[in-house]
């Protein structure tokens, strides 16, 4: 059976899936975006200096104004970790660096709701996300802000001759001001 395509046919047909497009862009609009988890950093002992990353899934892709913050407590203190990037996308990162005296043995928390800090999380559509969340568990993730991660070193290779200049680089493996004990001293002694 051959089904024939009138004009009024054709008509009706874009019609009808103009309609289905514009009630699906619609529904877009009214429809809140919705954090679906919360990804925390490995589960070890974070140093001072070294950054607690986290990571919000959201089920689409959301748009981000000013700097939101997610809610921790480490030890007693409540700290945010900041909104660091990911507006467009659906996943956002935040970050909290370890401050001197920071100090939890037992396992940091994340506290719910995401605050806006004068900010927005919306999704295209002009609506506004919901900030709940189910936290993570977090009870392996210490902090010991009183220690600072151990400087990488390197061999430092001897000049040639005494009157050469010595020069050195110290890398650390995070961004940890580097806490510096003992002196350096140029020595030079005569090879045979």
């Amino acid at each position: 059976m051959k089904i024939q395509q009138t004009g009024l046919g054709r008509n009706l047909i874009r019609r009808l899936a103009l309609l289905g497009v514009a009630l699906l862009g619609s529904l877009s609009a009214v429809a809140a975006p919705a954090i679906t988890g919360v990804t925390p950093p490995a589960d070890r002992t974070y140093l001072g200096g070294e950054f607690l990353t986290f990571q919000v899934a959201f089920d689409e892709a959301v748009l981000v104004t000013g700097t939101p913050q997610l809610g921790l407590t480490i030890g007693s203190s409540a700290v945010n970790a900041v909104y660091e990037g990911g507006s467009g996308k659906m996943n956002l990162v935040f970050r909290y660096r370890v401050q001197p005296g920071d100090a939890d043995s037992d396992g940091i928390a994340v506290t719910t709701p995401l605050a806006l800090n004068s900010g927005t999380i919306k999704n295209a559509g002009g609506s506004d996300t919901t900030l709940t969340f189910t936290a993570p568990s977090t009870a392996a993730i210490n902090v010991d802000g009183t220690q600072i991660p151990a400087p990488c070193s390197k061999p430092i290779s001897r000049p040639t001759m005494p009157e050469q200049a010595t020069s050195f680089v110290v890398r650390w493996r995070s961004p940890a001001t580097p806490w510096w004990l003992g002196r350096v001293e140029k020595t030079a002694t005569r090879r045979q």
